[in-house]
């Protein structure tokens, strides 16, 4: 994690219902340099992405009130959001899921299981903001 590698200014939207592991991993966040706004549930997260257009999303797939799969579909649905990065995050991958996040509609740029390294996650993370 190296703020010189972070793209000054941009705003990651930190999708996660424990509320220990989001304030951590905000924390984490905006330490590394990046804005970052905090959802619970999988409505708040499309009220937030509608809103005010983060530059990457962090979602976890196992949300109340919407899956982050039905996020994530919403996300990959509408036209201005389709480039959207997001990277999921989840502690119960099958395999069905895993094929599901590799293909339209619920494409994920990325998919870390829990716990997840956290290297590989702001590496990943910058690279989606530099192409």
């Amino acid at each position: 994690m190296s703020i010189a590698t972070t793209p000054i200014g941009k705003t990651v939207l930190l999708v996660e219902d424990d509320v220990w592991l989001r304030h951590i991993m905000a924390e984490l966040l905006a330490d590394d340099g990046y804005q970052v706004q905090e959802a619970a549930t999988g409505t708040q997260a499309l009220a937030l992405v509608e809103q005010q257009t983060p530059d990457a999303v962090l979602l976890d797939l196992n949300l109340p009130e919407l899956s982050g799969l039905d996020v994530l579909h919403e996300i990959r649905t509408g036209k201005q959001l389709l480039n959207l990065p997001v990277l999921v995050m989840s502690g119960s991958l099958d395999g069905e899921t895993r094929q599901r996040l590799s293909r339209l509609p619920e494409r994920a740029d990325e998919v870390f299981e829990k716990p997840v390294d956290g290297g590989r996650l702001f590496e990943r993370l910058e690279q989606a903001f530099v192409g």
